[in-house]
């Protein structure tokens, strides 16, 4: 009886060579892919903190602004509700992206200004129409020295003014039926 031997089989090989590619194209990714991602990820994350931020400002400026002519006792109000939820937000949950941001220190030096501004005793002593007063040249020194960026911030005011404009006859509207119903 002949005997015919089977060729070898080179299945082992074949496995080696893929386990091989893997590891190579493994290491490629690590080393050069996932750091090019992770910090293109974060300049987009930075992107849309730097314009929640701006916006915010812009937001904060306005109502600074239409407080301003006022007297003490209307501008007290604004001292409790003036909030800086997404810069906060930035700052203390996600501090790897604010400090992406372009003009992170300006706006960090601008927020600090404010806190001190706004201290309870600060505003007891000085009163509220100078607190407004006084934040209100912060913003000024700021966008003056080019901490912070005058173009987007007075974009965001623009905003918020028109929105302002366009919602105060309604709101007029209501306060009057309002006082009207009370009439009847």
């Amino acid at each position: 009886m002949l005997q015919v031997s089977a060729p070898p089989s080179y299945e082992w090989l074949k496995t080696l060579a893929s386990v091989g590619v893997g590891v190579a194209v493994g290491v490629i990714s690590a080393l050069f892919i996932e750091p090019w991602k992770l910090k293109r990820l974060r300049r987009i994350d930075a992107e849309r903190a730097e314009e929640a931020i701006y916006d915010e400002l812009g937001m904060i400026l306005a109502c600074l602004q239409s407080t301003a002519p006022m007297e003490d006792k209307h501008c007290e109000p604004l001292m409790t509700r003036l909030k800086a939820d997404r810069y906060e937000f930035y700052f203390k949950e996600r501090r790897e992206v604010f400090y992406a941001i372009k003009d992170s220190q300006g706006i960090y030096r601008l927020h600090g200004q404010i806190a001190l501004n706004l201290e309870p005793e600060k505003v007891a002593k000085y009163g509220p129409k100078h607190t407004v007063i006084e934040l209100i040249s912060a913003f000024e020194y700021s966008m003056k020295v080019d901490e912070i960026s005058r173009k987007r911030v007075m974009e965001a005011v623009d905003k918020y003014n028109s929105e302002s404009d366009a919602k105060g006859p309604i709101l007029y509207d209501h306060i009057v039926m309002g006082s009207q119903d009370m009439r009847s």
